[in-house]
């Protein structure tokens, strides 16, 4: 993960901070370019994934949909809670 990371910092698309008083946590967030590239990259995937609902049949298309929700459901009841202090 780390070399991820490293990458992303050294491309200049996010900062990485240590927030004060907790060395084990790593802050990220996206700089100006890593949310211009981020922008790009979303507006060509929905144009792509559009593109290809659109070949699909009402059958296929809802198909998808039923699978996204149930997708949706299995990673919240999965995602870890944020420990409080």
């Amino acid at each position: 993960m780390s070399k991820l990371i490293d990458g992303l910092v050294g491309r200049g698309l996010v900062d990485r901070a240590v927030p004060t008083g907790d060395r084990r946590r790593l802050a990220l967030s996206l700089t100006p370019q890593g949310s211009t590239l981020l922008a790009l990259v979303r507006g060509q995937t929905q144009s792509f994934l559009a593109e290809l609902f659109m070949r699909s049949s009402a059958i296929e298309r809802a198909a998808v949909v039923d699978v996204m929700a149930l997708l949706t459901n299995v990673v919240s009841a999965t995602r870890p809670t944020e420990e409080t202090s």
